[in-house]
């Protein structure tokens, strides 16, 4: 079967962050469960997108993926 899947670009941009002072969140009880998902919207879902059309890519050699993070400041 021939796949229909027509994947030229794939643009990633996942961001989350977790804000705070450091010993503050040390205390918080949701720590832990807050990187976890930040990790996993960040990195992870990257991660699986990737693997999801990457072999599209590979098999047509042609494709580009371009991954956007973020940064921000907290005075």
């Amino acid at each position: 079967m021939k796949s229909l899947c027509q994947f030229y670009v794939l643009i990633c941009h996942h961001y989350l962050a977790v804000v705070g002072a450091i010993e503050e969140l040390a205390q918080s009880s949701r720590t832990i469960s807050l990187v976890q998902e930040t990790f996993e919207t960040n990195f992870f879902a990257n991660v699986n997108i990737i693997k999801a059309v990457l072999p599209v890519m590979r098999q047509r050699k042609n494709g580009h993926i371009v991954m956007l993070t973020g940064i921000s400041k907290v005075s």
